[in-house]
């Protein structure tokens, strides 16, 4: 194990000691009980944090469709600057008297897609429309805002065509 970990470059000192004592532990365990079941192993070593992280077994985040975050505070800023909605492109959608124009939105960096993708400024997606959940269209992400209640995202809509436009080909 050491020599593997030194060929491929992950040794450290405090990793090889975490390494060592996982290996000297799991020995005594096989040793003190030669037919302990291997799922029991398991369970002892995720009783210690430090062993689980450096075995790879620590939950991955979990992430829900739509879930957004933030865009990141520049530095040495200590509060977001709240943006009101008619500064935003929102004030051109057709939809934009469904809010305040006056409301204070948050930047965001990215939403989470359903398919659990994260998804920023700029990327493909298909969307429906608020008012009709039956309308499947392309669209691309324009901007993505979180308000207090609620969150939007602003994209532009494409259509497709059964045949090429004459112009662009």
């Amino acid at each position: 194990m050491e020599t593997k970990q030194r060929k491929t470059g992950v040794k450290d000192a405090y990793t090889q000691y975490w390494i060592l004592g996982l290996i000297d532990r799991h020995k005594q365990l096989r040793i003190s009980d030669p037919e302990r079941d291997i799922a029991e192993i398991k369970a002892e070593l995720r009783k210690h944090a430090v062993l689980q992280k450096l075995l790879g077994w620590t939950p991955q985040p979990t992430v829900r469709p739509g879930d957004i975050k933030l865009v990141s505070l520049k530095h040495g800023e200590k509060t977001r600057t709240a943006h009101p909605l008619i500064n935003t492109l929102a004030a051109k959608a057709v939809n934009f008297a469904d809010f305040a124009a006056d409301s204070a939105w948050d930047r965001c960096k990215s939403v989470t897609a359903q398919s659990g993708d994260e998804c920023v400024d700029g990327s493909w997606i298909f969307a429906t429309l608020p008012s009709d959940s039956s309308i499947l269209f392309p669209a691309r992400i324009a901007e993505i805002w979180k308000g207090v209640r609620s969150n939007i995202l602003i994209v532009e809509r494409f259509q497709s065509s059964s045949s090429r436009d004459p112009a662009y080909g």
